[in-house]
């Protein structure tokens, strides 16, 4: 037992082994100071101070002369580094940090045992220490010194020098404490060695051995077992916010997620997912406070004030970083952004009883709002984006205000508006003090309606009627006289929605093909029996070829939600013109230059307002004249090309090239008509790109593309000074929100 334990004991003594059990397993697990032996006055020492902190935090770092602290490093401190007057010691504070301290220049005081103490946070609170001397002499005596065979006074005779003990090779050590082993007895040695530790500041490494060399044999195995276990890496749990994204992102039931954590736990043997108490947290998180919360039998409301500062909070936590890049000022003047809007919804009734009996559950009327942007604008009158809405029109940045049963009707809706906007007018700006002082100032548009709603908020009884200049559905076809309305300018700023606007146009088409089918009969209202069947029979075939082609389901009343006629619907009604006027019976130029209108409106990119004016006064035109086509089958292209040029534009183009390239989608884009455009290489001055579809004459046009005009905020954005309904440039309007213009 005696020959087991000398040699364990021994290589625990000399090896720093009870200095890392000391240290708490995958804490703090060894100090080592590299001081230079020798310096000669007048010259730079480096103090160098190497250390293993394993899991733990570092607290500081202490350097001693003898028993005088000098130099201390404090991460958390400011400043971080702090020099202490300490005879012959004058530390370069420009060349010293946590692992090393230069001196300069060295004296003949600066002589003497050198020492650095590193300590831990919370929770280990691990100190280790290691120490060495340093002898400042002549250069005479430093050249002896290095002569083999010679010696100097006070200096010892040096060939190779000798290396320190922990630097020394296994063998080394065994031979170096030979005659200690020897001569002493393993009690003697490990008493010695408890002794030693306690003295010099390591209290649990003394006990640690006096387990292991008077307790059971088993002892020092345990010991050996639990070190090996603290050094396995540690557990990687996931933060439960993170958790909670890709609970969303993937559309998971509490049950899902329960199943992959614990098949993932289980066979990893870590904690990779977090608890669903921790995910029930998180979401507690999204909420804003309770105390502004309201709920009644037939209602649920957040107060607005109360919603948008937790929204900008929120915000603030994923944007801190770039707000702390700006400059102090700019955060004390940001604004965010932010759409509204109501819609209500029917045939929700449920097995639900009412305490009045007046009140339904058959309608939903519901009020949200979704964050645009998040800005500030500089001296130069520059806007600079902080946070962008990724996905403006996502129902996962839809944040509700109030939840009602009741009908959606003119009343209803005109009092949500007033209810709301006086909630708007009363809006105080949101402070946040965290290092830097920020304030938010609010801004809501109201753009996030239907043309139901338009039409109740602007007194416009029929639906077939212009909310924007009035002009009833007989005079849409005259453009001359539309031309002349009178604009009501207050009405721009409820926008244009480019989803809605997509869906529309597709309904425009599908209804023309279903009324002009007979070619001896074209009429919009299908008044007769014999009318109104065949036009049944026409939406009929139309409605199977699309299922067919497509596997679309076009057109069809859905219950409680109006119809199958949604975004992504028209996304792929206009993605194959061709195949799409050939189901219709319609001209394929028409819905190609209509697909190219509705994608500059939504592609959230600056447009010159004149240009895109003549774009849509000309197809207008086109769309109430008729085609008139003036071609020979064996006319070029070239020249089609460049008269449907002149037509655009008003004028020849200047180019050699007239190629005209357009019917090219993104199929992947998952934000369907809010994508975000990508320049055309070849494209120059005056050309619109529409990101996922590019529609332009390769030649020059007069002027550029003026952004100051009509800009975007990612696929739902603004037009500023845009002319509604073809009118005269003193009819301006300002409209923002996702999805809209």
């Amino acid at each position: 037992m005696k020959q087991f334990l000398l040699p364990f004991v021994c290589h625990l003594i000399l090896s720093g082994l009870l200095q890392e059990v000391a240290c708490s397993g995958a804490g703090l697990k060894w100090v080592r100071v590299n001081v230079p032996q020798y310096r000669v006055p007048g010259e730079t020492a480096m103090l160098q101070c190497d250390y293993d902190l394993g899991n733990d935090t570092l607290y500081a770092v202490k350097w001693y002369k003898e028993h005088e602290e000098f130099y201390r490093f404090v991460p958390k401190a400011r400043p971080q580094a702090n020099w202490y007057k300490v005879e012959g010691v004058h530390v370069d504070m420009s060349k010293s940090d946590s692992r090393k301290v230069v001196l300069h220049p060295v004296s003949w005081k600066t002589s003497g045992l050198f020492r650095c103490e590193v300590s831990a946070e919370a929770p280990s609170f691990a100190s280790a220490q290691s120490e060495s001397r340093m002898e400042v002499v002549s250069e005479q005596q430093l050249d002896k010194t290095y002569q083999p065979g010679r010696s100097s006074t006070g200096l010892k005779k040096l060939g190779r020098g000798s290396t320190e003990f922990d630097a020394s090779s296994e063998r080394s050590k065994r031979r170096k404490t030979e005659n200690l082993r020897a001569s002493h007895s393993t009690s003697e040695l490990a008493y010695a060695t408890q002794m030693s530790l306690r003295a010099s500041g390591a209290p649990q490494a003394s006990s640690v051995l006096k387990d292991i060399t008077t307790k059971s044999p088993m002892r020092a195995s345990r010991y050996q077992a639990a070190l090996k276990a603290s050094q396995k890496p540690p557990t990687c749990e996931i933060p439960a916010d993170l958790a909670l994204n890709l609970i969303i992102s993937g559309k998971m039931t509490k049950e899902t997620y329960k199943l992959m954590r614990n098949l993932t736990n289980t066979n990893c043997g870590t904690l990779v997912y977090p608890s669903y108490n921790k995910i029930l947290a998180a979401k507690r998180r999204c909420y804003p406070d309770r105390s502004a919360m309201t709920v009644t039998e037939t209602s649920a409301e957040v107060k607005l004030q109360a919603l948008l500062d937790h929204i900008s909070e929120r915000l603030l936590q994923v944007t801190f970083e770039d707000i702390n890049k700006l400059h102090p000022t700019y955060s004390e003047k940001m604004q965010l952004i932010l759409k509204w809007g109501c819609d209500g919804s029917t045939g929700q009734e449920y097995k639900q009883k009412f305490s009045d009996k007046d009140s339904s559950d058959a309608n939903i009327f519901f009020t949200s709002t979704v964050p645009l942007q998040l800005s500030v604008v500089n001296e130069n009158h520059e806007n600079i984006v902080v946070w962008q809405n990724p996905r403006p029109s996502s129902s996962r940045f839809c944040r509700p205000i109030r939840l009602q049963f009741l009908k959606e009707s003119v009343k209803s809706t005109r009092e949500e508006q007033k209810y709301i906007e006086q909630q708007i007018r009363s809006l105080l700006p949101f402070y946040n003090v965290h290092g830097k002082k920020i304030k938010i100032e609010y801004k809501l548009v109201f753009t996030m309606i239907d043309g139901k709603i338009k039409n109740a908020i602007t007194e416009t009884d029929s639906s077939m009627r212009c909310y924007i200049c009035k002009a009833t559905s007989k005079q849409f076809n005259d453009i001359n006289l539309v031309l002349k309305q009178k604009v009501v300018t207050e009405n721009l700023c409820f926008g244009i929605s480019s989803l809605h606007a997509w869906i529309r146009c597709m309904e425009w088409f599908l209804h023309l093909a279903y009324k002009c089918g007979d070619e001896t009969e074209k009429k919009w209202q299908a008044r007769t029996a014999e009318q109104k069947q065949k036009v049944a029979a026409r939406k009929q075939k139309i409605q199977n070829d699309f299922k067919q082609l497509y596997g679309l389901r076009i057109d069809i009343p859905k219950a409680g939600s109006g119809t199958t006629n949604d975004g992504n619907t028209a996304r792929r009604f206009f993605e194959d013109v061709s195949s799409t006027a050939r189901i219709l019976g319609v001209d394929e130029e028409l819905i190609a230059k209509s697909k190219v209108l509705l994608q500059a409106i939504s592609s959230g990119f600056g447009i010159d307002t004149e240009k895109f004016k003549v774009y849509c006064l000309n197809l207008a035109k086109r769309s109430s004249a008729g085609r008139s086509d003036n071609y020979g089958s064996d006319a070029s292209v070239s020249d089609r090309r460049r008269d449907q040029f002149k037509l655009h534009f008003g004028q020849e183009p200047s180019g050699l090239d007239t190629t005209l390239v357009h019917q090219r989608t993104t199929d992947s884009d998952p934000r369907s008509f809010d994508s975000v455009p990508t320049k055309s290489p070849q494209a120059g001055p005056g050309f619109i790109d529409t990101g996922s579809s590019v529609y332009a004459e390769q030649s020059s046009l007069p002027g550029g593309l003026d952004e100051g005009k009509m800009r975007g905020i990612g696929g739902a954005g603004t037009i500023e000074g845009g002319q509604g309904c073809g009118a005269e440039p003193a009819h301006q309007g300002n409209a923002r929100g996702a999805s809209t213009w």
